[in-house]
């Protein structure tokens, strides 16, 4: 799954794909990498997407 956020970061919004890259390193957990798939999919601008990012980098693996 962490792979599947990285894809659709890096196809998407290939300027945050280090903070993906430092978002997956912390979480693995599937239900929540399968949550930020999902809003990372319907993520409509880079902002969204980095908001997105941000906000979960205080989720546990």
């Amino acid at each position: 799954m962490a792979q599947a956020v990285l894809t659709i970061v890096e196809g998407h919004f290939p300027t945050l794909l280090p903070q993906a890259n430092a978002w997956v390193e912390r979480v693995h957990d599937p239900a929540v990498l399968q949550h930020l798939i999902l809003l990372l999919a319907s993520a409509q601008s880079t902002e969204e997407a980095a908001h997105i990012l941000n906000s979960g980098t205080n989720a546990s693996s």
